[in-house]
């Protein structure tokens, strides 16, 4: 896994940067510039601003706004919420990454085979949520059996509670289950459990969806169509109501679409919903009649009747008008009567009560009833349950839901067919078939209406006639979820545009004389325009009492839109809302600044900070993320849109999730899905994190694996960071004073000399700290960056050509510690040995002398490196020293620029040396001479032809800039070295000089051009005089004694030639 690392920038975001010179852009600002104008003038209700919004969307300690800004990464670590999420979240983003590599097609297929793996997807991506769900039911078992236990208590509690008029809905029934968490050594929650099974929903969801909205490739849908019209047959009068039923749904495709989200609700609240034999067990508790008592039915109200039959010994049914009934038969409160017989309509027909144990069971039966209705239970199954406890006549009551089925005339039709077709379907067993029902259950449907609306003692009893009526106000007000609102919405809608159907298609089905008598709720027409029903559903659930707090959840947010068909603008508003975030507290540098004035369709309200449905669950973000591509890869284009920039930042966030949890493995992946031009900006800035040569290679062949070219990459992280260089410098001016320029006309100078009252020194000494040990945040993170070109094969002349600008950058501007630390990291001699070895075929130190590079003649081609095959085997010497040409040139100006960096550092080290206190006089002398002759050799290179050679104009006046910048005063602190060493290590090296006096008043001198230029010729003049003094006098004072061997210098020198009239003068204050 890649090593998080030390520092990580974030994406240009917000206004266009400052026009900056044609070396800071590194080329790289006109293309942030094309690509921030062309979203700007793309993209209505959408625009980058120069500024921080003021009004911050979200706190300034919002640690989701911290992870999209990037800031935490200046300090080194990220934090510690991000770190156990991202070891709670690493198995299943690893899987679902791995999942998307084998299954996202990287280039281009058969349309059937990009289809049919988009649906893989979705089945892989539910399988790691199920087998998640799987884990954690295993891991919670306990804990999950007292939270079900605990929630079916204070359900039946709320029975109790429950008013005579039941026009009181329920609270929600998420409670305190933080108790139940509080388990030692757990690393999971019941609310880990929770979301996995709802983001296991929304991948099914999502499957059934997308299956309705996209037609597989080459299939024709109409002629599908009338297959399985031709399938069902004609319809005839003794055609049964199922078979019309599959009619229905094959010919209306919004009805199929609301039959698919319903069954989908019911399967929801199956699997995750609670345990019925728990449900129970709670029950037979609070009715208070033990285990295995439900068969008594009502056991309190009967054991009063026969009281009240016993006391007047009346065999027959008691009377309610029977004498003293009135005044004796009352319930155990002693106000209200108790009903006189028990058969099931005595309660509503009598206008009395059950006692209150009673009731409570009455209300309970009902509800389990309800429940499994919601759970889409089969009438076969709801009969059995009702069966084991005597309340058999209950099952009748709903049987009229069970649509006749005759095997001569309906055929085929079985089970599978009807399976989930109805709310009570056909038969499923073979073995009833014989079981008759209703050919038209239209009427019973009424009546179940007006059961729902006037009938039964208890809102539950009410609401499961409103499931089997189509009724929605007496199903609502048992509604306690968010799925159960929408659940009520969409039963009622599917039954009232099947009856719709009826009349339109077979009238004889629904007579009218049916619809004057018995009336009906009209859901189709309560419901309004139907395209538009399902976005108002969603949104009307958004501020409903009931589901409102549970819609705020990311999974339900991302469930609604996509049952509302609004998935990419959903998108495309997280996006906006991950801006927003992200730039609250500060710029961030990953995802741009992005100004909502409405999103593209004006009639929506403005985007807030708070829809990021990563602030509370960054796995959300993972949902969203994965769902985007599914639809991507079905068709969904959006590189043209203005809602680009915006819909992309949804991927870019989890990017930097994956790379703030130690993920960068997995973020070249991510990366490719994105466009070609914010796939390099947010690699440039992520990857900045990778600090190991062994991990950038890595990672390079991980984007070659993916089609990223790692050498935009790379260039645009560059761009980037020399962007960020430009600005903060222009913020900080001050920090850099030997950039600003004067009114005299001369050139800046660098300041390496100081004023000395050593007498050694000529009056002048180098400066202890001339190169300062400061080091910017960007200039260091910049260096790493070009670290990043040895990890990207080939690429020599961009190399060299990224060396000479930063180069030039750091010198121009006096920033020497940059430079000096450039020198340390990334010699030419190391860009020389990892690129030769892949463009030549061999390792070569092109900086190293021609004539010390050709003698391998005929030996280019050996192993070692990719391209030495095929012609690179074969090259000639010749050909061996023009390809040592050709590189050499184009290294030659980074060669050049980095023996200035060179003589710098020695130039500083010499001083350190210098300044030592050694008491040993030889030894000191012969560290002196060693550190002089480090200097002789740094500078050489630059007294002749250096910077002369340059490749455009431009380029000519930034090399005559640095030049002019240091040449004399490097010249001159050379020379005061050879004075200062030659005083006090060695008079032998005193003659260089005059050596070097002689040099610059050569003919072909370049150097002296550059004294006068400065207007510093008389400083140099006067130091070669004091150079003749010391040698003169030196020469005087320490001349040659008799028989004495002569010294002399590496090419000779003598100082005899300097002897003088021994008269001449001693100055007193030197001594000689």
């Amino acid at each position: 896994m890649a090593p998080l690392t030390r520092y990580a920038s974030s994406f240009l975001a917000g206004a266009a940067p400052r026009r900056i010179s044609r070396e800071e852009s590194w080329d790289f600002a006109a293309e942030v510039d094309r690509f921030e104008e062309s979203q700007d003038d793309d993209a209505e209700g959408m625009s980058y601003e120069t500024e921080r919004p003021r009004d911050n969307p979200v706190a300034s300690g919002s640690k989701v706004g911290t992870i999209l800004g990037l800031s935490w990464s200046q300090h080194g670590r990220s934090p510690q919420f991000l770190r156990s999420s991202g070891s709670r979240a690493g198995r299943e983003v690893e899987d679902f990454a791995e999942c998307l590599d084998r299954l996202y097609p990287r280039k281009e297929h058969e349309p059937e085979t990009v289809y049919g793996n988009a649906f893989k997807l979705i089945r892989s991506y539910q399988t790691i949520a199920k087998n998640a769900v799987k884990r954690l039911r295993k891991e919670h078992a306990p804990k999950r059996q007292r939270l079900l236990s605990e929630r079916w208590r204070r359900r039946a509690q709320e029975i109790n509670e429950i008013l005579e008029d039941n026009d009181t809905g329920f609270e929600e029934e998420d409670g305190d289950e933080s108790g139940l968490d509080n388990v030692p050594d757990s690393t999971t929650t019941m609310e880990d459990l929770k979301r996995w099974e709802q983001e296991a929903q929304t991948w099914d969801l999502l499957a059934l969806m997308l299956d309705l909205q996209y037609t597989k490739p080459g299939l024709d849908k109409i002629e599908e169509k009338a297959e399985k019209l031709r399938s069902i047959g004609e319809i005839t009068l003794y055609t049964s109501e199922e078979k019309i039923w599959e009619r229905f749904m094959v010919e209306d495709e919004l009805a199929k679409e609301r039959q698919t989200i319903l069954s989908w609700l019911k399967r929801n609240a199956e699997s995750s919903g609670k345990d019925i034999e728990i449900m129970v067990k709670q029950l037979e508790e609070g009715a208070e009649r033990g285990n295995g008592l439900w068969a008594h039915g009502w056991l309190h109200t009967k054991e009063a009747i026969k009281a009240q039959k016993r006391l007047r010994a009346w065999p027959q049914v008691l009377d309610p008008g029977s004498p003293g009934i009135a005044k004796l038969h009352l319930n155990s409160s002693k106000n209200q009567q108790l009903v006189t017989q028990l058969d099931p309509d005595a309660a509503t027909r009598q206008s009395r009560v059950l006692e209150s144990q009673d009731e409570y069971f009455e209300r309970a039966i009902w509800l389990a009833c309800w429940e499994m209705l919601r759970r889409g239970k089969s009438w076969s199954q709801v009969r059995e349950w009702c069966r084991e406890r005597v309340e058999g006549w209950r099952s009748v009551s709903m049987r009229g839901g069970q649509a006749a089925w005759d095997r001569t005339a309906d055929e085929k039709m079985g089970g599978a067919l009807t399976r989930d077709t109805g709310l009570l379907g056909g038969p499923e067993d073979p073995s009833e078939a014989t079981i008759p029902g209703d050919r038209s259950r239209a009427l019973w449907r009424r009546t179940c209406f007006v059961l729902a609306r006037k009938g039964g003692i208890d809102a539950y009893e009410r609401a499961v006639y409103g499931i089997l009526g189509g009724d929605l106000i007496s199903v609502q007000k048992v509604c306690r979820t968010w799925d159960d609102l929408l659940f009520s919405h969409y039963n009622s809608l599917v039954l009232g545009q099947f009856d719709k159907y009826l009349q339109s298609n077979y009238p004889d089905r629904i007579p009218p004389s049916l619809d004057r008598k018995f009336g009906a709720f009209d859901s189709v027409q309560f419901h309004g325009e139907p395209q538009q029903v399902s976005r108002r559903l969603i949104d009307s659930l958004d501020t409903h009492d009931i589901s409102s707090r549970e819609a705020r959840q990311p999974l339900k947010k991302i469930q609604g839109s996509i049952i509302s068909q609004r998935f990419p603008e959903f998108v495309y508003r997280q996006g906006i809302a991950i801006s927003k975030v992200a730039n609250s507290v500060q710029r961030s540098k990953i995802i741009p600044t992005l100004r909502d004035a409405g999103s593209p369709n004006q009639s929506l309200p403005s985007v807030l900070g708070e829809e990021y449905v990563g602030n509370n669950d960054i796995n959300a973000l993972r949902v969203v993320v994965h769902a985007l591509l599914i639809f991507q890869q079905l068709g969904l284009d959006i590189s043209e849109s203005p809602e680009l920039v915006a819909t992309e930042n949804v991927i870019v966030a989890y990017i930097q999730y994956l790379s703030s949890t130690d993920k960068l493995d997995l973020v070249p992946l991510y990366a490719s899905r994105l466009s070609k031009l914010r796939s390099e900006l947010t690699l440039g800035r992520i990857m900045m994190d990778v600090t190991e040569h062994s991990e950038r290679r890595r990672m390079v062949k991980l984007m070659q694996g993916l089609n990223i070219s790692a050498e935009e990459v790379v260039k645009t992280q560059m761009g980037l960071l020399l962007t960020d260089l430009a600005r903060e410098e222009e913020g900080n001016d001050t920090e850099n004073p030997k950039e600003i320029g004067n009114n005299t006309g001369i050139p800046n100078q660098i300041a390496i000399l100081e004023a000395s009252a050593d007498p050694h020194q000529m009056g002048q000494q180098i400066r202890l700290d001339f190169i300062a040990d400061e080091l910017s945040q960007v200039e260091s993170t910049l260096i790493s960056s070009f670290e990043w070109f040895l990890a990207v094969e080939g690429m020599w002349f961009e190399t060299f050509h990224t060396g000479t600008r930063l180069y030039k950058r750091f010198l121009r501007r006096g920033r020497l510690a940059a430079a000096r630390e450039l020198l340390k990291r990334m010699p030419s001699s190391r860009i020389s040995l990892e690129k030769t070895e892949y463009i030549i075929g061999k390792k070569v130190d092109i900086g190293i002398d021609a004539e010390d590079s050709d003698d391998e003649e005929g030996t280019a081609g050996k192993a070692g490196g990719p391209r030495a095959t095929g012609d690179y085997n074969t090259l000639s010497p010749k050909q061996i020293r023009r390809m040592h040409e050709v590189l050499s040139t184009q290294a030659k100006s980074f060669i050049e620029l980095e023996k200035l960096a060179v003589t710098l550092d020695t130039l500083q080290s010499w001083r350190l040396i210098a300044d030592e206190k050694i008491q040993d006089r030889v030894e000191r002398r012969g560290k002196l001479r060693h550190a002089c002759h480090n200097v002789v050799v740094a500078v050489s290179p630059l007294l002749h032809e250096w910077l002369i050679y340059h490749s455009t104009d431009e380029e000519k006046i930034e090399f005559d800039e640095i030049r002019n910048m240091y040449l004399p005063e490097v010249v001159l602190a050379y020379n005061s070295v050879l004075h200062y060493t030659g005083c006090t290590a060695s008079r032998e090296i005193l003659p260089q000089c005059l050596e070097l006096s002689t040099l610059l008043a050569a003919g072909d001198s370049d150097v002296l051009s550059c004294f006068i230029k400065t207007k510093r010729l008389p400083e140099l003049v006067e130091a070669f005089a004091q150079s003749s003094r010391a040698i003169i006098r030196a020469n005087e004072i320490k001349g040659s004694k008799a028989g004495e061997e002569k010294r002399r210098a590496g090419n000779g020198e003598t100082l005899e030639i300097w002897h003088v009239d021994p008269f001449s003068e001693i100055d007193p204050v030197r001594g000689w």
